[in-house]
């Protein structure tokens, strides 16, 4: 249970990042 807790967490984190990926494409 707090495995699949941890791969949420770390798929959240990686969704969370690719807005900001794109922003960084975008700005510069």
């Amino acid at each position: 249970m707090r495995r699949n807790m941890f791969v949420c967490f770390c798929v959240w984190i990686l969704l969370a990042q690719i807005p900001l990926i794109y922003a960084s494409m975008f700005f510069y």
